[in-house]
């Protein structure tokens, strides 16, 4: 169970950045495979990086990425989507293939709901969660893994502590929201170890929640 940072001397938790974003890409990569190419994950993840209203950390072991953290605000979907529409646009034109692929048009689907629907996420709609009864502005803990060779040692639990801290720091955000898989039991540990608590479930999902200052 990951509640303790027991680091090397050179484990860190930093920034998301032009220098490490190929790592990270490889992690993510690790995590799940995508068909749209690393330009365009660069493109996606580097969206984060220069948003200061994101956080977007970084987990290293030594000099090697080995995860990464990602909140944004809620309805940030918008927004990604329209900035980097240019760079998906070709790289389907250079691949054309991925239209077809059953994962790629279910994220086809979710990208045109959420320019008409203003109340979805990545994971479902947030009108079943009762949205308009939490404390605004919202931030979403959208993106957080921590690559298999490094598991253990604590990453998971300091990415997450960090970014809540971050958050906080922008004196902006009153809640934070995520969805983690109900089967995924070290990713809801951390989550309930720092203060959140399950809110509800939206299928195979937990729903936490925490109040911030």
């Amino acid at each position: 169970m990951e509640t303790t940072f027991k680091p090397d001397l050179d484990d860190r938790i930093i920034q998301l950045s032009k220098e490490n974003i190929e790592g990270v890409i490889d992690v993510f990569l690790e995590e799940q495979k995508s068909k749209m190419g690393r330009k365009w994950l660069k493109k996606y993840f580097m969206w984060f990086a220069d948003h200061s209203n994101c956080v977007a950390l970084v987990a290293e072991q030594g000099n090697k990425v080995v995860g990464y953290c990602i909140f944004a605000p809620l309805r940030y979907n918008q927004q990604l989507y329209r900035d980097i529409a240019l760079t998906t646009i070709r790289t389907y034109v250079t691949r054309p293939w991925i239209l077809l692929n059953k994962n790629m048009i279910q994220r086809i689907q979710h990208v045109i709901l959420s320019r008409v629907h203003p109340n979805r996420t990545p994971y479902g709609s947030l009108d079943t969660y009762k949205i308009d009864e939490l404390p605004q502005p919202i931030m979403l803990a959208l993106r957080m893994y921590v690559s298999i060779q490094a598991r253990n040692r604590g990453f998971g639990f300091q990415l997450v502590r960090t970014s809540i801290e971050q958050a906080q720091h922008m004196n902006v955000y009153k809640t934070i929201v995520g969805w983690i898989l109900e089967n995924n039991v070290a990713s809801n540990r951390i989550f309930q170890k720092l203060g959140f608590h399950i809110d509800g479930r939206d299928g195979a999902y937990n729903i936490v929640c925490k109040a911030i200052e």
